[in-house]
């Protein structure tokens, strides 16, 4: 069952005009029939009234701010803006004097660039980097060099968050994670992160999505992992999750950095909108001409899509730590959104490092007093992600065979005591591996061979070499 609140969606109130209009010709009383079709202008009339109300239930709300506002002296940076509604996004910015930094994939950045000059008051002030958010070591090397061509003295207004895909086909980033949550979240997490000491007193606006509805079951490690397995991967319930995790990050972003770095967060629906985000879904030729004209009627124009984004990248009407949709706060419709806010997803450290979501797996499958504490930096995350495949099995049965490889990737930067935990954690679990494959070939490294806590040489040629 559908909540009632989806009906406050601008794209479902144009839906049912749409039905409406159409119902109300179908089952009119014939002489109401009549009457209409003895005229051909009342035929016209009849049909672009109802049309023309379709497409005002269409629009949604309105930012008003952007109608007034000159952004001289603002900086915003928008990711994603090589096409859809962050190009518009930046388009509408930079018509009004703002200083806009786009971040979009290299093969793109130069087109982006010059497609918002076009628009923009002043051309000087459109400027952007190579990002590739389905790669973390780009993004290490984008903030890099953002830093170091800025002024370390320019205040940033807004970061926007918008770069996403929808429904993809299965896939995975260069790091090991599922394609959509990767990009839409892990991507943004670690870009956010990076520039979080650059964003004092700046609003952090990340684009989410009415689908995240649509995830059904808990937002942890097991169902992630059900996402990775391309066996049991869905393609839309992959994008909802990813959109479910937006709302989670604005929220916990909202409430670690709001009172020490004077940060506001939002996340937002922008609405159903009339861009290429689609590309991926499963339609033929013939299918998706026929729709073509419908999309136009009942989905928004990038301009009527990006005004939620500008709401909040702008107006002191918007609520800092809420999702909003057609330019007012609106109520997340996931049933655990709430429950699973408190979850330690981002944690404030040095910018070179990244704790991060591993703890969502190690905290689903491994509560242990230790995990509450675990704090583990980005190469470890890579680690895990390559030594553990059968995670989602609750299992570390491929991990022996791989540890002496794999734990040789630990970075120097984990303390002594991270080491020990991790290791305990390494051991106790292969030890059921071992019990179940005692007589396996499969099995290269005997941890059950330890009978007491390793010396700190063993753990140096375990974890560090």
């Amino acid at each position: 069952m559908l909540p009632l609140r989806l009906f406050r969606l601008a794209e479902v109130q144009s839906i049912l005009c749409l039905i409406s209009s159409i119902l109300i010709l179908i089952l009119s009383p014939h002489f109401i029939w009549s009457w209409i079709s003895s005229s051909f202008i009342l035929i016209i009339l009849y049909f672009a009234s109802f049309l023309a109300l379709t497409r005002w239930f269409a629009q949604g709300g309105q930012c008003a701010e952007i109608q007034t506002t000159n952004l001289n002296g603002q900086t915003f940076l928008i990711t994603g803006a090589a096409g859809g509604i962050g190009q518009k996004t930046a388009v509408e910015l930079a018509k009004r004097n703002a200083r806009v930094i786009l971040f979009a994939r290299p093969s793109k950045l130069s087109d982006a660039i010059n497609y918002v000059k076009k628009f923009a008051s002043t051309p000087n002030n459109v400027t952007g980097y190579g990002l590739d958010l389905a790669d973390l070591q780009s993004i290490r090397d984008c903030v890099r060099t953002f830093l170091a061509n800025e002024d370390q003295k320019m205040k940033i207004t807004a970061l926007i968050n918008n770069a996403g895909i929808m429904a993809c086909p299965y896939g995975k980033t260069k790091d090991g994670f599922e394609l959509q949550m990767g990009t839409n979240h892990f991507g943004h997490f670690y870009f956010t992160q990076l520039l979080i000491p650059r964003l004092h007193s700046a609003r952090i606006v990340n684009v989410a999505s009415a689908a995240h509805f649509l995830w059904r079951v808990p937002c942890d490690a097991i169902h992630y992992n059900q996402m990775c397995n391309p066996n049991t991967y869905h393609s839309f319930s992959a994008y909802s999750l990813s959109k479910t995790a937006n709302i989670l990050f604005t929220r916990e972003l909202q409430r670690r950095y709001s009172s020490t770095n004077n940060i506001r967060a939002y996340s937002l629906h922008p609405g159903t909108v009339n861009t290429e985000l689609d590309r991926h879904m499963d339609m033929n030729g013939i299918a998706k001409q026929l729709v073509r004209p419908i999309r136009y009627l009942i989905f928004k124009s990038p301009f009527e899509g990006i005004q939620t984004t500008l709401y909040c990248a702008l107006s002191n009407d918007a609520h800092p730590g809420e999702y909003h949709s057609d330019c007012r706060v609106t109520p997340p419709y996931h049933n655990n959104i709430d429950s699973f806010v408190r979850l330690s997803v981002i944690r404030p450290r040095p910018t070179e490092e990244l704790f991060t979501d591993l703890y969502w797996y190690l905290r689903s499958t491994y509560p242990y007093k230790y995990t509450d504490r675990l704090l583990l930096p980005v190469d470890t995350m890579n680690l895990f992600e390559r030594a553990m495949p059968n995670l989602h099995e609750h299992s570390f049965r491929s991990i022996t065979s791989t540890i002496k490889f794999r734990l040789s990737r630990f970075p120097t930067t984990v303390s002594r005591m991270t080491n020990r935990i991790v290791y305990q954690l390494l051991r106790r679990n292969t030890r059921r591996s071992t019990r179940a494959k005692r007589n396996s070939s499969e099995l290269t490294t005997n941890m059950d061979s330890y009978q007491s806590t390793p010396s700190d040489n063993e753990l140096q040629q375990l974890l560090y070499i």
